[in-house]
């Protein structure tokens, strides 16, 4: 089963963004992922949409990138700075996210050591570093925003340079949360590719983070973003352990959480000594 086909909210945005108004429009399954055919000015039209997982996968087996490949990267920044940047100020609502964030982050922590990637007081180490993040970042309320936190590994479509995400339940959170899941997407496939931060995922990351910080104008992101990439590197560990797989990524992520706890910000320039 394939993954689930953009809403007609999702769909509508997309086609008004692209086209403006459409008359009407439908999405049915197709071949390679959904198509979605239209009515625009009197005339018919039809896109094909593909998941953004399969993009990656094509350039991952090729090692080659096309124009929409860093455009699509590009535009996936623009969406998620056009979602961040009407700010909610419910200070308790921002703690508690962050609480949610902390606790993740143990959990993570319990759970390598319960398979013995971490020693007991390499985990202990690990919780009070991610509680001084905690305590830092808790006094900055004013980031609430809206969020995505949605799933990167199947909730984008792509359509040439263009991106949909898949839109759930209306929820206010930290968008640096957003910022480092997408970031990990890159990093991620780039480790698995190559063993290093490299090639052509390396320049999607670049595409994507630089776009991001130019259309949000975020001054804070890379002052808090050190301890949401940790918390994702955690997360992803613990995937490689539910699939069994027993190679060294799995060891890289824990030395990126670790590392990343150590910065007071975060620069791209040292992202490869921080997988070190």
């Amino acid at each position: 089963m394939g993954p689930e086909l953009p809403s007609r909210e999702d769909a509508g945005a997309f086609l008004h963004r692209r086209f403006g108004e459409t008359a009407s429009f439908e999405v049915t399954p197709g071949a390679d992922g959904a198509v979605v055919r239209f009515v625009q000015a009197g005339k018919d039209g039809q896109l094909i949409l593909v998941p953004y997982t399969a993009r990656l996968e094509r350039v991952e087996e090729s090692g080659e990138l096309t124009g929409e490949d860093e455009a699509a990267a590009r535009q996936l920044a623009e969406v998620l700075a056009a979602l961040h940047r009407e700010k909610v100020f419910e200070p308790e609502m921002y703690r508690k996210k962050l609480r949610r964030d902390l606790d993740d982050m143990l959990a993570s922590l319990d759970e390598l050591t319960r398979h013995e990637e971490l020693t007991e007081d390499e985990s202990s180490e690990m919780a009070v570093k991610a509680a001084r993040w905690w305590g830092r970042l808790r006094l900055h309320p004013g980031r609430l925003a809206p969020a995505w936190e949605g799933d990167y590994c199947s909730g984008i479509w792509a359509c040439g340079p263009d991106v949909i995400l898949k839109t759930g339940h209306p929820a206010s959170g930290e968008p640096a949360r957003d910022v480092a899941s997408a970031c990990f997407m890159f990093i991620e496939r780039a480790v698995a590719s190559l063993g290093r931060f490299d090639g052509p995922f390396r320049h999607l990351f670049l595409a994507f983070f630089g776009r991001y910080l130019e259309a949000s104008s975020d001054t804070e992101l890379l002052r808090v973003l050190p301890f949401h990439i940790a918390a994702r590197a955690l997360r992803a560990a613990n995937d490689i352990i539910a699939k069994d797989d027993a190679g060294p990524r799995k060891r890289r992520y824990i030395d990126l959480a670790w590392n990343c706890l150590e910065q007071d910000e975060f620069r791209v320039e040292d992202l490869p000594d921080l997988l070190r």
